[in-house]
């Protein structure tokens, strides 16, 4: 298998069970439930592959996708105290970290 071939296939893993994880727990309120869905323990194993598609998709469609972005990356970026548990600010806080990082543009 080429190089493109095995990004291809990764990818198209990534999206089946991002897909099965937004359909089952985009719903949820509990940040515990939504972590330990099995699509979304899946991802986390596939590491620092993943940060591209998890921010790519966090990006596009949203998702409580922090707690794979810091158990994969050992980090997070900072988020004032008067900030924490809005949204919005923490998803441009993750997708400003990923681009100087360089996982997306």
């Amino acid at each position: 298998m080429t190089n493109d071939q095995e990004r291809q296939a990764f990818e198209a893993e990534f999206l089946r069970l991002a897909d099965e994880w937004h359909k089952d727990t985009d719903h949820l309120s509990s940040p515990s439930r939504v972590a330990m869905h099995p699509a979304y323990q899946r991802i986390i194993t596939k590491g620092e592959a993943a940060l591209h598609y998890i921010l790519k998709d966090l990006k596009s469609r949203g998702g409580q996708w922090y707690w794979a972005l810091e158990v994969i990356s050992g980090g997070q970026p900072d988020i004032p105290d008067d900030m924490q548990g809005v949204r919005s600010f923490i998803d441009n806080a993750w997708l400003n970290w990923g681009r100087q990082h360089r996982y997306i543009d």
